[in-house]
């Protein structure tokens, strides 16, 4: 395993849609263990495959690493996702591993409930809420080519992120 270079904006592969999932393999495998070191490498709570060079539907999302983190399933990883069922609105923000300069005000369904895959190819359903909720969202947004500045309504909603 391995941390991965993570694409930054304007790299052409993150306004790309992203091919489902359709073989389960090890280079499946190993690319999911190296998302997921990268992810724990990186300061952000999830991570989409677009993002590291694979413009496939596969996202590691572990938000129990922030303090923001409310009930949550720890690392789950999410293959070909869909989202079934939304509910409430929430404003939240927003930040991007993809566009580390900025932050952004988002509007995200406050809860979801998300259907996938799992490594294994075995289908699974999570009812996510919070920060887990706004992180499902965002990660599939991956897949469809948007970032969070497509978020952007007003030029208030988008902020330059303080030094680390």
């Amino acid at each position: 395993m391995a941390p991965l270079p993570i694409r930054l904006y304007p790299d052409p592969l993150l306004k790309k849609v992203a091919q489902e999932v359709a073989q389960w393999d090890s280079s499946l495998q190993c690319l999911i263990n190296d998302m997921i070191e990268t992810l724990y490498h990186s300061p952000g709570v999830a991570l989409a495959a677009p993002q590291v060079g694979h413009s496939i539907c596969l996202t590691a999302i572990d938000v129990s690493r922030s303090p923001r983190a409310g009930e949550n399933h720890g690392l789950i990883i999410l293959i070909n996702p869909r989202i079934i069922q939304w509910e409430g609105e929430h404003r939240f923000r927003e930040g991007c591993l993809s566009v580390p300069e900025f932050l952004t005000n988002s509007v995200r369904a406050e809860k979801v409930r998300v259907k996938a895959l799992n490594r294994n190819g075995i289908p699974q359903e999570f009812h996510c809420e919070g920060l887990e909720a706004i992180a499902v969202q965002h990660e599939i947004d991956h897949f469809e080519g948007k970032l969070i500045l497509d978020h952007v309504r007003s030029p208030r909603d988008l902020f330059r992120r303080k030094e680390r």
